[in-house]
């Protein structure tokens, strides 16, 4: 579940935006089966400050001093653009100031193990924020200046997420849980018609087993009586 929680203050003499946040909050929704699991939350945030005449933005912190990183916090669902689409969220958000500058995000050496550290550069790569790497590995560096309208949109994580209102959702759970309901309850009845079947049989075994043995003999002995009453009559008005 995704929570968005934004914040701003204006200047009282025009109105204008002099410091804004975002906050974008993931939760693991755990079936109450499993509440003894500690549900896992995450978080991608940025800000906007207004120095002056300097509009700033930091992609990556609530706070402009402070340099921050994002990151998926839970392990299960890294690969699946979860990231991607949080942080298109962040860049739509920040190109609200398109003249403001983007605040340097730097990359250390230690924040990504050598199988993930493309992966990591081709992350904020994609929104189009460039660095300037410190060395050929590509193991550390620093983004190049660049303004909020340089920022990229994309939409690669509409291949594995699709979004749905909170209204939206509880309106699909309701409906998959009548669907369930009514299958349960198909069950049910096919079950108890089941049962009774079984009782049957087990009150009269045999009886079970020749009508599987001879399943018309019935029928075709109720025929065979009345042929014969038939040609007992006919017989009889003759004689």
């Amino acid at each position: 579940m995704i929570q968005r929680e934004e914040r701003q203050r204006l200047y009282e003499r025009d109105g204008c935006v002099f410091d804004a946040e975002i906050e974008l909050t993931y939760t693991e929704l755990i079936p109450s089966e499993f509440s003894w699991t500690a549900a896992k939350k995450g978080w991608f945030s940025a800000c906007y400050t207004k120095l002056g005449d300097e509009p700033l933005i930091r992609l990556t912190s609530d706070k402009p001093y402070s340099s921050g990183y994002v990151i998926v916090e839970m392990e299960r669902l890294k690969g699946h653009r979860l990231g991607t689409y949080l942080m298109n969220e962040i860049v739509t958000w920040a190109k609200r100031w398109p003249e403001a500058s983007i605040l340097p995000i730097s990359l250390l050496e230690g924040q990504a193990y050598e199988g993930n550290k493309e992966r990591r550069n081709r992350f904020y790569e994609q929104f189009g924020i460039e660095f300037d790497y410190v060395d050929h590995d590509k193991a550390a560096g620093k983004s190049k200046s660049m303004y909020a309208a340089q920022l990229v949109n994309i939409n690669s994580w509409t291949a594995n997420i699709r979004e749905l209102d909170l209204h939206g959702y509880m309106t699909f759970l309701l409906s998959e849980r009548q669907k369930h309901g009514r299958e349960i309850s198909g069950l049910q009845t096919q079950l108890e018609s089941n049962r009774r079947y079984k009782e049957r049989v087990l009150a009269a075994p045999f009886r079970w087993a020749f009508e599987q043995r001879f399943p018309n003999f019935i029928e075709t002995l109720v025929k065979l009586v009345l042929l014969g009453l038939v040609a007992y009559s006919v017989f009889s008005a003759f004689r």
